[in-house]
C-alpha cells in the first residue's frame, strides 16, 4: 500500500468517525468572532441607554424609579 493510499484510508476513517459522533467538520463550527463582538458590544449600549434613562428618572423623581446595584 503507497502512501498516498494509507492517507485516503485515514481521511476516509476521519470522517467516518466524525459522521459516527455526529459532529460536523471545524469549518462549519467556527465562531463568527466579528457578530460575536458586535452582539455583546450592542448588549453594554443597550444595558448603558438603560442605566441612563433609569438615572435621569432617578434624579428627575420620577415615582417608582429607582436605582439598582
Amino acid at each position: 500500500m503507497t502512501i498516498q493510499a494509507i492517507d485516503g484510508v485515514l481521511q476516509q476513517l476521519q470522517m467516518t468517525s466524525l459522521q459516527a459522533s455526529n459532529r460536523s467538520s471545524e469549518a462549519s463550527n467556527q465562531i463568527d468572532f466579528g457578530a460575536t463582538m458586535k452582539a455583546a458590544l450592542d448588549k453594554i449600549s443597550e444595558t448603558q441607554t438603560t442605566a441612563r434613562a433609569q438615572a435621569r428618572d432617578f434624579e428627575l423623581g420620577k415615582p417608582g424609579s429607582r436605582l439598582m446595584m
